[in-house]
């Protein structure tokens, strides 16, 4: 019975390490999503800028580059957002198993 308990605490102390390391990665991932949204939305808007009110004081090739890369930026927006919310999704997953523990959550 003793070797069988301590079994079963083996398994929800890995278990519990497992989540909060899952935890950390997720804050990982909320906290640069965040960093690539305002560095894509800055960037979109600054190629739009150069693209069009501003077009004639830059030349044609600068023009075509910003042309190509509001497209690329605005595809690294999407992406940050659609990165942010499902990290945001996990980590409220990850905070209910923990809670529905009983236990506090990962602090460390």
């Amino acid at each position: 019975m003793l070797a069988n308990t301590k079994s079963v605490l083996k398994v929800f102390l890995t278990e519990d390490k497992r989540m909060c390391k899952n935890y950390h990665g997720v804050n990982k991932v909320i906290s640069i999503s965040r960093y690539m949204l305002i560095f894509s939305f800055v960037a979109v808007v600054i190629c739009l800028l150069v693209s069009y009110p501003y077009a004639e004081l830059f030349n044609m090739p600068t023009q075509i580059s910003a042309h190509i890369l509001t497209i690329l930026f605005a595809g690294s927006l999407k992406v940050a957002v659609v990165a942010l919310m499902a990290a945001n999704k996990e980590g409220k997953n990850i905070a209910r198993r923990i809670s529905e523990n009983g236990e506090a959550c990962c602090t460390h």
